[in-house]
């Protein structure tokens, strides 16, 4: 149940039950079921078409979960504000758990193609945010990112080929991507930090590579720093218990 409705929310487009059936790969008997059930229970809507997607209660858990961050509107208002400055895509992420979820961004007039929306988990190890929030992590809490995003075996490795990067990040305030996130894409990104959680997000600043240059990248550097100083109230992830569990 919960893979289809992840498959019908990520779609672009409406999508049927019959075509839940066959990219899920289960019965389109058992696919009729589930999602007459996400339908009833206000998860999904079904459309005069046929086409599903995401319904009103889902919203409704969707926004009642986004309070829990009570900072969100003023990452979205420091989003802009970045993009009002330099006119390149700007992002805000936080750190749910031991994923990087992409929480506001702000596309310019002028934006070539989209590679992140809100609601994507965020490579910690290829993108600039990522990077910005690692270097921040302490040891155990960097490598249970890590691992989420790469699996155990593999996270000391990935690890150890981050460290004179994350150590720079340290160094700097700043974290740099050159075309590892995404192909054509270039990024700086600056974490969020609050004196009691420690690091809980992330600034990013993206553009298509031929247009934003690594001097015009930099320059946006002081942008993201100022936007995170701006924000007054550190995004929470609920209990203290939570946070640290």
């Amino acid at each position: 149940m919960f893979d289809v409705l992840d498959l019908v929310v990520h779609a672009d487009t409406p999508v049927t039950a019959s075509q839940v059936a066959s990219r899920a790969g289960i019965p389109v008997s058992t696919a009729f079921r589930v999602t007459g059930l996400l339908v009833e229970r206000g998860l999904l809507q079904k459309q005069e078409s046929g086409g599903l997607v995401p319904g009103s209660h889902l919203l409704q858990l969707g926004l009642r979960a986004m309070t829990r961050f009570g900072g969100t509107r003023e990452l979205d208002a420091v989003a802009r504000h970045i993009a009002s400055q330099v006119p390149e895509s700007v992002s805000a992420g936080l750190l749910v758990g031991d994923e990087i979820v992409l929480v506001a961004r702000k596309e310019p007039a002028h934006s070539l193609r989209i590679v992140a929306r809100v609601g994507d988990v965020i490579p910690p190890h290829t993108s600039a945010m990522g990077k910005a929030i690692l270097a921040f992590l302490d040891d155990r809490r960097r490598n249970a990112v890590l691992a989420h995003a790469v699996g155990r075996d593999r996270a000391a490795d990935v690890a150890a080929g981050l460290a004179d990067e994350l150590a720079e990040v340290r160094s700097t305030g700043f974290a740099r991507d050159e075309e590892m996130y995404a192909v054509g894409q270039r990024c700086r990104a600056v974490p969020l930090i609050s004196a009691h959680a420690g690091v809980y997000g992330g600034l990013s600043i993206a553009g298509p590579t031929p247009r934003f240059s690594q001097h015009q990248a930099d320059e946006a550097i002081p942008a993201l720093l100022a936007g995170a100083r701006s924000i007054s109230t550190p995004v929470e992830l609920g209990p203290a218990e939570e946070a640290t569990a």
